[in-house]
């Protein structure tokens, strides 16, 4: 899913190389990891840079055209957003894979009573 607010394109939408091999797991309440860092968002091709300062905060994420906060809900993070022509768009982004203590992947699926507002989108990291 892309966030309109920040790759500028209808609709709402995480891999760090180390020296070491990463492990990757399922992310869960015992390894959450900091969701921070470049990201590219599939299938759209956006690339979005992700800060936060621990691994259950709210984080912002920094794109072409806006930033934007989105908020720890407990199990991932959330950004709500006005979409013209649709009204409101609810992204809720969870983490997939976390290794090194990071959020490598995280799959964010948006809802909106506009039928074109709602997709799905993986966020693969790809960098600091």
């Amino acid at each position: 899913m892309k966030f309109q607010a920040i790759s500028g394109v209808a609709g709402a939408a995480a891999v760090f190389a180390t020296a070491a091999v990463a492990s990757p797991g399922v992310a869960n309440a015992a390894n959450d990891g900091l969701f921070s860092g470049t990201y590219v968002i599939a299938p759209f091709g956006d690339t979005v840079h992700v800060t936060s300062d621990c691994p259950e905060c709210d984080a912002v994420g920094t794109g072409p055209s806006r930033t934007v906060v989105m908020n720890w809900n407990g199990v991932g993070w959330q950004h709500t957003h006005e979409l013209a022509g649709c009204g409101v768009a609810t992204g809720t982004g969870t983490p997939t894979v976390v290794a090194d203590g990071y959020v490598q992947e995280l799959t964010l699926v948006s809802v909106s009573s506009c039928p074109a507002a709602n997709t799905t989108a993986v966020w693969t990291r790809v960098g600091p």
